[in-house]
């Protein structure tokens, strides 16, 4: 699309307007601010822009796919489980039973031996 013919008259030249393009009014004389021009140069820098931009986007997507490796999956969450329970089996806690938990030193959680005085 061509903006170029738009402009606004300010004062009317020898012959009465309208005019139907900008050199029309520029051989009457009469006193026009052109703007499709400029008008034509913001669309041709937003599409350029526009498109620059998704070149570089996808050269950088695409060098971070190369330079980043595949992570191995993690454990599922029926996995980490199952290994819970596999431990609190191996500890002798069966359901329904409370299973004891010390600290780093054998000794039970919140007695006096614990508290280290």
């Amino acid at each position: 699309m061509d903006f170029a013919n738009l402009f606004l008259v300010v004062e009317a030249g020898e012959t009465a307007g309208p005019y139907l393009t900008l050199a029309e009014s520029q051989e009457a004389g009469a006193v026009t601010i052109g703007y499709g021009g400029s008008v034509n140069e913001i669309v041709a820098f937003t599409i350029v822009t526009f498109a620059v931009f998704m070149l570089v986007r996808s050269l950088k997507r695409r060098q971070e796919e190369q330079a980043a490796p595949a992570e191995p999956p993690g454990p599922t969450t029926e996995e980490l489980l199952a290994e819970i329970r596999d431990t609190l089996k191996a500890r002798g806690g069966a359901p329904g039973r409370p299973v004891r938990i010390s600290n780093r030193a054998g000794r039970p959680w919140g007695s006096s031996a614990a508290v280290g005085k």
